[in-house]
């Protein structure tokens, strides 16, 4: 009997231990395996510990391995288009390595508008893919409204639009984490896993005035990439990108799903 009540009250401990978003997330998803919750545990105290709670207005991990899980914004784990939770469009396979669309009708609206959210001089947005393919894609952001905010790897090269002229390399392949940040009024850059492979000084044109999509922002161009994170952020300097790369990294190798 005492060792029962030990128990109880030891699982009481570890509930207790975890930091607020992830006991939201629990929560709001009902998620109850260990790893999941210790990696998201993990990634938010090291969020914190560099700062970057604060600027990151939306993650989505796509972890749980099913649709209603996959839709939830991990910093603030509410049922709402307020809350930047996903609606899934079209054909999407979701399961313990993330979620994938199907190339030809699925995407992902995020309700985040970032003239409301950001502002044009201060915005990011990152994708980690596990899926290496040439593909004619557009993979995150609103292209349809000037000016236009997106990231594509289209074709083995990584283009983006950032409220401003367009920044374009080789994407040395499909599968790692792509991001795009603007970070002043004239200051932006891509990188793949962590490092920039190219950059622009150029003023910002303004600030697009639609809803970031994930797997197109066109609505035209769709993406087959499985996403295990996407991330909407203020800007972010190479070195603070380099720092979110190395967090989603290892929170990636703890659900044995890196690339």
């Amino acid at each position: 009997m005492i060792t029962a009540v030990h128990g109880i009250i030891q699982s009481q401990q570890q509930s207790s231990a975890y930091l607020p978003l992830t006991t939201a997330w629990i929560a709001e998803t009902g998620e109850s395996d260990v790893t999941i919750i210790d990696a998201l545990n993990t990634l938010e105290q090291s969020m914190i510990n560099n700062s970057l709670t604060s600027k990151i207005k939306a993650f989505y991990p796509f972890v749980g391995g099913n649709a209603t899980k996959h839709k939830y914004n991990f910093m603030n784990a509410v049922d709402s288009d307020t809350a930047f939770r996903l609606t899934f469009n079209g054909g999407w396979t979701h399961s313990s390595t993330g979620a994938k669309p199907n190339g030809t009708n699925g995407w992902a609206d995020t309700y985040l508008n970032p003239t409301i959210i950001l502002s044009q001089d201060s915005v990011y947005m990152g994708m980690y893919s596990r899926t290496n393919i040439s593909e004619l894609s557009t993979d995150m952001g609103n292209n349809v409204i000037n000016p236009v905010f997106d990231l594509e790897l289209y074709l083995g090269v990584f283009y983006s639009y950032i409220n401003g002229p367009l920044v374009f390399a080789g994407a040395g392949g499909t599968n790692g984490y792509f991001s795009t940040s603007r970070y002043g009024a004239t200051d932006s850059y891509i990188a793949k896993d962590g490092s920039s492979i190219a950059s622009t000084v150029s003023p910002s044109t303004g600030c697009v005035n639609g809803n970031i999509m994930l797997a197109t922002s066109t609505v035209t161009y769709f993406s087959s990439k499985e996403l295990a994170g996407s991330i909407i952020s203020e800007g972010l300097t190479n070195a603070e990108d380099l720092i979110l790369y190395n967090l989603l990294q290892t929170f990636n190798t703890s659900l044995n799903r890196q690339v």
